[in-house]
């Protein structure tokens, strides 16, 4: 099992229009691909923060294509924010191998 995370930082004068266009139209659409079996949309905060950003991480079980997402040229979910809102929304991918599940650590907590 591993995540999809897709890191985006949007210049200010996008935020709204472009959280707005994250939520209805690029994660349904991603998730119409089949891939991904969840997912969740985080806001990302740090010191000297001068743009918004934002994580989606998209959970995937099936191995099989996760060098393909990382791949050069193979990253078509980029490709449709480039698209959309060229540099007003700057992106980059990485791919998180979960060691341990969430609901796991949970459970043998308790």
């Amino acid at each position: 099992m591993f995540v999809y995370n897709i890191t985006l930082n949007i210049d200010p004068d996008t935020e709204a229009e472009g959280l707005s266009w994250i939520k209805s139209d690029f994660i349904p659409r991603v998730m119409q691909d089949g891939l991904f079996h969840e997912f969740q949309l985080c806001k990302l905060r740090f010191a000297d923060q001068d743009t918004p950003a934002y994580a989606v991480q998209f959970y995937c079980s099936d191995d099989s294509e996760k060098e393909n997402l990382l791949h050069p040229g193979q990253s078509r979910y980029l490709d449709w924010v480039a698209d959309r809102f060229g540099l007003r929304m700057m992106t980059f991918a990485t791919v998180l191998d979960i060691l341990e599940p969430a609901y796991l650590s949970f459970i043998h907590k308790n």
